[in-house]
């Protein structure tokens, strides 16, 4: 039987020269990621990322094109994402983030930062994450 993979909608978001990640406590170690997830039965992609990232992090943003797309394995090899990541415009104050209005308790958010583009190559993500966002310098 065949395994396939998921499809996410992530939202690149760039402020003074850094850009937001999130912080998970996953089972392997804590990951850093750009905000996203899954789109609702009715949504665009677009209206995904917009949701989204509002949903984990509190800000407004407009999601324009996107930029690439990105795939990658879980740690339990049994899971797949696929994730496109779009350009966006923040539409809020880089000061605003609010993890706490995560209507998603479940999900294992601890923190977020604005990195730089030089913390990117160090800090722990997904490998493929950070060779689409080393490709952008």
């Amino acid at each position: 039987m065949s395994q396939f993979a998921h499809a996410s909608l992530r939202g690149l978001i760039e402020s003074e020269g850094t850009y937001l990640f999130l912080k998970h406590e996953m089972p392997a170690g804590p990951i850093w990621g750009i905000p996203g997830g899954r789109a609702e039965i009715g949504e665009s992609p677009r209206e995904t990322v917009e949701r989204e990232v509002l949903e984990e992090t509190g800000l407004r943003v407009r999601a324009r094109d996107p930029l690439e797309a990105y795939a990658y394995t879980w740690a339990d090899g049994e899971k797949g994402t696929v994730s496109v990541v779009f350009d966006c415009d923040l539409l809020d104050s880089r000061d605003a983030v609010d993890l706490e209005a995560n209507p998603c308790p479940e999900e294992p958010i601890t923190e977020y930062g604005w990195l730089e583009p030089a913390e990117i190559a160090n800090a722990p993500m997904n490998d493929a994450l950070r060779e689409l966002l080393t490709g952008r310098r």
